[in-house]
C-alpha cells in the first residue's frame, strides 16, 4: 500500500482538505491503513498462540485426562481450555514461565463448569485441532495414575495433578488462588490418605 506523505495528511503540515469528497478520501484511506495494522498484529498473535499451544500441548491433554473420562468430555474441556488461553493470551506476561501460566489457566477452567463448545467463534479457522487418542504424557502417567486422579475432589485434585508436576507449594497456590499454608494442609491430607490406602492395601497381601 502506498504511504501517505506526512504533509499530505489533513490538519498537519499540508492544507486541510476543501471539500467533503477529499475529506472522506483521506478517511478512508486512514481507516484501510489502520485495518492492515490490526489484521497483521492479529496473524503475529494468532501464530505465536499456536506455537505455544503446540510447545505445550501435553499440558493441555493431561489436564484434560485428569478431570474426565470419556472422549467427549476431554474434547470439550480441551477446546475450553484453549478458548480460554486465547483470550487470555494478550494479558500473558511474558516474563512468567509458559508453562506455568498454561497450567493455571488449564487447571482452572477444568474446575469450573464449561460450556460445550462445538464452535470456535472468535479464532474458528486456525484453532488446533482436538489431539487423538493418543497419549503424550510420557512414561509414568498411566490410567492407573489418572484413577488415582480421578478419586479426589476437584480441589485437592488440582493440587495433586501440579504437585506431581514438581510445582512448589507456593507456586500451586499462586497458580489456584490459594494461600500456602492451604495448599500444605491438602498435599498434608492427601498424602496421609495414601499412605493409609498403601497400608490397606499391604494387609491384604
Amino acid at each position: 500500500m502506498k504511504a501517505i506523505p506526512a504533509t499530505d495528511i489533513p490538519g498537519l503540515f499540508g492544507p486541510p482538505p476543501t471539500t467533503d469528497a477529499s475529506v472522506a478520501g483521506y478517511a478512508e484511506e486512514l481507516n484501510t491503513m489502520d485495518e492492515t495494522l490490526d489484521q497483521k498484529i492479529l496473524k503475529e498473535r494468532q501464530a505465536s498462540f499456536l506455537k505455544a499451544i503446540k510447545e505445550n500441548h501435553g499440558i493441555i491433554h493431561k489436564t484434560c485426562r485428569s478431570w474426565t473420562r470419556s472422549r467427549e468430555d476431554q474434547e470439550d474441556l480441551y477446546q475450553e481450555i484453549v478458548f480460554q488461553l486465547w483470550k487470555s493470551y494478550s494479558s500473558f506476561n511474558a516474563s512468567s514461565k509458559l508453562s506455568t501460566w498454561i497450567y493455571g489457566v488449564a487447571v482452572r477452567s477444568a474446575i469450573q463448569p464449561f460450556r460445550r463448545r462445538k464452535v470456535m467463534t472468535e479464532l474458528p479457522d486456525i484453532f488446533p485441532e482436538v489431539p487423538s487418542d493418543e497419549t503424550p504424557d510420557g512414561p509414568g502417567i498411566d490410567d492407573q495414575l489418572f484413577r488415582i486422579f480421578h478419586s479426589y475432589e476437584k480441589n485437592d485434585r488440582a493440587v495433586l495433578v501440579l504437585a506431581m508436576e514438581g510445582f512448589a507449594a507456593k507456586e500451586i497456590g499462586v497458580i489456584l488462588g490459594m494461600r500456602t499454608n492451604a495448599v500444605e494442609q491438602r498435599l498434608g491430607r492427601i498424602k496421609r490418605g495414601i499412605e493409609w490406602q498403601h497400608k490397606i492395601k499391604q494387609s491384604q497381601l
